[in-house]
């Protein structure tokens, strides 16, 4: 058994706490993500918050949501999160439905190395609809096939009327404004 705290890189380069001892303080150490409202039995659900929407990330990492519908029930300032972690992965992709209702996402960041980056990085039969996602920047640092959107970096599904502004940035190829 480990007896140190220590954080370990998960497949996109997102640290996570893989060890905690009680005896240490968290005290001013705020989560960035909140992953408490997810039931996997509910069928739909509505997002409300920044940490929430991270959180929806953070649990894409091992659920693919298929058969769930997400609806974004406010518009969300992302700027506190200088390193967005996009939703779906290849290795697990976003399978669900996400409707964003027409709330803007406005001030995300992601700057990364991993191939498809975008609000979802990888998606698979999902329907994404309503979603608007302004005044953002997603950059690959790959040369090679970054697969970047500033919605969907990559994978089938359904994008309906959606929108982005954000700014696109990288050497490689498959970048895109909308998809990757």
């Amino acid at each position: 058994e480990l007896s140190q705290d220590y954080w370990v890189a998960i497949a996109d380069g997102t640290p996570e706490l893989k060890y905690f001892s009680t005896g240490m303080s968290m005290a001013g150490v705020e989560k960035m993500y909140d992953t408490s409202w997810y039931k996997e039995s509910d069928k739909v659900i509505t997002i409300k918050t920044q940490k929430q929407l991270y959180g929806l990330a953070m649990l894409s990492r091992k659920n693919d949501f298929k058969g769930q519908t997400f609806l974004l029930g406010n518009e969300l300032d992302m700027s506190a999160y200088d390193r967005w972690v996009s939703i779906g992965t290849e290795a697990k992709p976003f399978a669900g439905a996400f409707n964003g209702q027409d709330y803007p996402i406005y001030h995300m960041t992601q700057k990364t190395s991993t191939v498809y980056a975008g609000l979802f990085g990888y998606t698979k039969g999902a329907t994404i609809q309503n979603v608007i996602v302004k005044d953002s920047t997603f950059e690959s640092t790959t040369s090679s096939n970054a697969f970047l959107g500033g919605l969907v970096g990559g994978g089938t599904g359904k994008l309906l009327n959606s929108y982005s502004n954000a700014a696109i940035i990288s050497t490689g190829a498959g970048v895109g404004g909308l998809i990757g």
